[in-house]
């Protein structure tokens, strides 16, 4: 049966999470990344995080946001919600999640949600205020993923433009090779908000998956929305962040 347990994740951040997450995070995880995401997120930042899944790393950022601050999660598996639930439910002074969305962010919308009420988007979100109602439920370690490329016509997606409108101050996403799919989606936000955004590049999955070349996802940053962009590290996959000169300047 999975627990609650308190964790020091890199040796550096308190947090309370379901007890297998920890061995593989507080051992050293994705160190340069979150250091990276620890030096910008400010309290009273608005955080989205694309491909949330359990949301250990959406708390991170809410912690760093703080009470004044405000999360959008974006994950498209059910399952994984009650795990999330918990984990906002175990830890005290974390950013509220201001929107949740429980299905995929990219450039194209099968079905937009309601304007005022983005909760009601997927069905059978009636009757809690604050969390879908697949975040009710037993936490479990064996949730499975969903990817965008294999399964967007059976799971509801919505583009980033149309989930949130509002000042935007960090991006943060790990998509298993939907990346381009997600910033394309986009668009208003990078040119309007010049949030700073992290990304995970999975080379090998934007090409299999989408026949998408990273090249493309730097040209569309870089050349057509002016932003810089800073390499942080290559481990299990490229961690890279975006930052736009004219808004929130990034310190490499």
């Amino acid at each position: 049966m999975t627990e609650m347990v308190p964790c020091r994740l890199n040796n550096k951040w308190d947090l309370t999470l379901p007890d297998h997450r920890p061995p593989q995070w507080v051992d050293g995880w994705e160190v340069e990344r979150l250091d990276a995401m620890h030096s910008v997120i400010r309290p009273g930042d608005t955080v989205i995080d694309v491909g949330a899944e359990e949301g250990d790393m959406s708390a991170l950022c809410a912690q760093w946001a703080g009470p004044d601050g405000n999360m959008v999660l974006v994950e498209p598996n059910p399952k994984v919600w009650p795990n999330i639930r918990a984990i906002w439910d175990h830890n005290d002074d974390l950013a509220p999640v201001l929107k949740w969305f429980v299905g995929f962010a990219a450039r194209s919308t099968l079905l937009d949600p309601p304007k005022n009420d983005v909760n009601e988007f997927w069905n059978g979100l009636a009757g809690h205020a604050a969390w879908p109602n697949c975040a009710f439920g037993p936490l479990i370690d064996d949730h499975g993923f969903r990817q965008l490329y294999l399964e967007a016509d059976a799971t509801p997606t919505i583009r980033l433009d149309g989930l949130i409108v509002g000042p935007v101050d960090v991006i943060t996403m790990d998509v298993e090779g939907s990346e381009m799919e997600v910033l394309a989606g986009a668009r208003a936000i990078l040119s309007t908000w010049k949030p700073v955004v992290f990304v995970s590049i999975h080379p090998q999955f934007m090409v299999d998956q989408f026949d998408t070349h990273p090249l493309a996802l730097y040209d569309y940053m870089w050349h057509e929305l002016g932003y810089k962009s800073e390499h942080l590290a290559t481990d299990h996959e490229v961690h890279v962040v975006f930052w736009h000169p004219e808004a929130r300047l990034y310190q490499p």
